[in-house]
């Protein structure tokens, strides 16, 4: 098996330095990508066992973590 690192911010930390921005409102923004990506991965022949906060990233346009920074996260808290 191939990982490729990504850089960003996952939910977990969201929910955990940051918990007021993981909302109704964010989540429905995630969903259709996060359908898109399941879908992507099926076509694959893949499947996907379990899915869980720490392990859904988010980035900016360019791949990076950009607004999203960590210490950004903490410091809000």
């Amino acid at each position: 098996m191939a990982v490729e690192y990504v850089h960003g911010v996952s939910l977990a930390e969201i929910k955990k330095y940051n918990p007021e921005r993981l909302n109704e409102d964010l989540v429905r923004k995630l969903i259709p990508s996060l359908i898109r990506t399941a879908m992507q991965i099926r076509k694959q022949g893949l499947t996907i066992e379990k899915t869980a906060l720490a392990g859904i990233m988010l980035t900016d346009k360019r791949g990076t973590s950009g607004a999203l920074q960590r210490d950004q996260l903490r410091r809000k808290r």
